[in-house]
């Protein structure tokens, strides 16, 4: 929810002074957040800012006391999130438009380096284009898996091949492939 500036400034103001809160700015973050959602119904109905001070000041002592009390987790929660931010690599994609802006999906993903699969992963990716063959045939997520894995057919060729549009052949793959993933 998005709340006024002037809530969020006083709230900040109001937990900064805080004796609780000294040697934990790292967590100004969670307890503004937190201090915020307990006072919103408050919030949202308080025209006097004496009385609106006094109920922050009165939510945020018990919410400091709250974040304080899982201060570990959450900050282990934290760097966890930044580390897996850091660690994201992100891949250059180029792309084409038609004379309308769409975006052409004819585009070739760069191929993995050879990975040596086990024949228990074989088979696993087997039984799940199978399976969801199976549940969702008019997908043809079989067909466009042997096109494009098998045979090393390109989007528009699969797309022809199937009559369809290549979108849809490329977003079919897409979620075979989030499927297969996850298996």
């Amino acid at each position: 929810m998005e709340y006024k500036r002037e809530y969020v400034e006083l709230t900040e103001n109001i937990i900064k002074t805080s004796p609780g809160f000294r040697g934990n700015e790292d967590l100004l973050d969670e307890i503004v957040g937190e201090t915020l959602k307990k006072s919103r119904s408050f919030l949202e109905c308080s025209m006097d800012t004496a009385s609106l001070e006094i109920y922050i000041k009165k939510i945020a002592g018990n919410v400091i006391v709250d974040i304080l009390k899982n201060a570990e987790a959450i900050r282990a929660e934290k760097t966890k999130q930044t580390q897996a931010n850091e660690a994201f690599e992100e891949m250059p994609v180029s792309y084409e438009t038609d004379e309308e802006g769409k975006i052409l999906y004819n585009f070739e993903l760069p191929a993995p380096e050879k990975a040596r699969l086990t024949e228990d992963k074989i088979n696993a990716v087997k039984e799940k284009v199978i399976e969801l063959d199976r549940i969702n045939p008019l997908k043809n997520y079989g067909q466009i898996f042997e096109m494009r894995f098998v045979k090393e057919m390109a989007y528009p060729e699969i797309a022809k091949k199937l009559d369809m549009n290549e979108n849809e052949a490329a977003k079919s793959l897409f979620e075979l492939l989030t499927e297969i993933d996850s298996a």
